[in-house]
């Protein structure tokens, strides 16, 4: 994320505890939940340059 997106949130901390309890389905609703709440945080305006990536990791199992 952008530092526009830190700024509106405040702490890293403030982010860490809404990426726990926002439903995220997948990486795009997940990026899309976090922008639209900096948005609204900054007073619903862009202050900055606000984008979001987020990203879903999976683990290869090895099959023998």
């Amino acid at each position: 994320m952008t530092d526009g997106i830190a700024d509106a949130f405040g702490s890293s901390g403030d982010i860490i505890d809404f990426i726990r309890v926002v439903p995220a389905l997948n990486p795009q609703s997940l990026a899309d939940e976090v922008l639209k709440k900096a948005i609204e945080l900054n007073g619903e305006s862009r202050k900055d340059d606000m984008t979001v990536l987020a990203v879903r990791i999976f683990k290869t199992v090895q099959s023998a």
